[in-house]
């Protein structure tokens, strides 16, 4: 008798050639419990380390099944690329201390504002224009312990309920792209900053204004929500218009990247995920087609990440340089 054959999965040329197996075919072959291997080209490819992932051994009363799922792929607390390793490097260049407060602005489930909090013992208060997120995000800093020192509120995110010179550091960890209103969104935070207060964000970019490629036509097509990209010249305009005085404008793009393929695949090397998670095929397929099409939007380089760092006016002035 014949040998049976598995399913059949066809990749691009440049997939092949590359040595890489896209996301979205990774998923599809690991849920329906079969491996899949490039075909020779006799090029040396690189293995990969395998890595374990925790997932939730119980569902708790106010999770649902995408929440455990995002916290699976990214960490608790987490719904998007990044680590509390990650968000303390990036506010580093800031020089929290305890007298400090920082707003963190579409805070997801909390997992940056509580990591911040906890590290320099600062007042933080995350807004969220999810009200799943912001609701569970709530319950998890009170579970913390954190209910008054970081709590979670549901907000506009074009229009965030900040306090009016309230805050020391206002904080954006790649949401903004999501805001369809950003000069509105960037005159608020500038309100909500006190004199000398620092602004420090990262964000998905345009290489420039007029940037496309068919990941990133194919992106823009299929997210949650509308999307209106800025490119890196738009922000610095907008700041500037401000007068706020821009001190890091950086690409991150690599490490992002990085970060979306390590973090799906740690996911997929943990063989009875799926089932602790109790998640559908068809939300676990659609996340990863998500995360799938803005990797290809940074792979083919018309999207950017850039980390942004900008400064205030203090007494009229600008601060000296560091």
């Amino acid at each position: 008798m014949a040998a049976q054959k598995g399913p059949t999965v066809r990749l691009s040329r440049r997939d092949v050639e590359a040595g890489r197996i896209p996301l979205q075919a990774r998923l599809k072959a690991w849920w329906d419990g079969y491996d899949i291997r490039l075909p020779r080209t006799g090029k040396a490819g690189k293995t990969k380390a395998r890595h374990e992932i925790t997932a939730p051994e119980q569902k708790l009363p106010w999770d649902d099944p995408r929440i455990s799922l995002v916290q699976a792929v990214w960490g608790d607390g987490f719904d998007r690329p990044g680590s509390e390793e990650f968000v303390l490097e990036l506010i580093n260049p800031v020089g929290l201390d305890p007298s400090m407060s920082v707003a963190i602005l579409d805070a997801g489930l909390g997992g940056a504002a509580r990591s911040i909090c906890r590290a320099f013992d600062v007042w933080v208060t995350g807004f969220e224009g999810d009200a799943k997120l912001a609701e569970v995000g709530n319950k998890l800093s009170n579970m913390a312990g954190l209910a008054k020192k970081a709590p979670i509120h549901q907000t506009d995110p074009s229009e965030p309920d900040l306090k009016k010179r309230g805050y020391d550091c206002v904080f954006g960890h790649e949401s903004f792209f999501l805001v369809p209103e950003k000069a509105l969104m960037l005159e608020t935070i500038e309100k909500g900053m006190k004199p000398g207060g620092q602004l420090l964000f990262t964000d998905y970019v345009l290489a420039d204004s007029r940037a496309t490629s068919p990941a990133l036509q194919e992106m823009k097509e299929n997210e949650p929500k509308p999307l209106k990209l800025w490119s890196v010249f738009d922000y610095h305009q907008a700041m500037s218009d401000l007068e706020l005085d821009i001190r890091i404008s950086e690409d991150i793009t690599e490490r992002i990247a990085a970060m979306i393929t390590r973090a799906w695949g740690e996911f997929m090397n943990k063989p009875d995920a799926r089932k602790n998670l109790g998640a559908s095929p068809e939300l676990l397929l659609e996340e990863a087609e998500l995360w799938t099409r803005r990797l290809r939007a940074l792979q083919e380089g018309a999207l950017k990440v850039y980390r942004f760092h900008a400064l205030k006016k203090s007494s009229g002035t600008l601060l000296s340089n560091w």
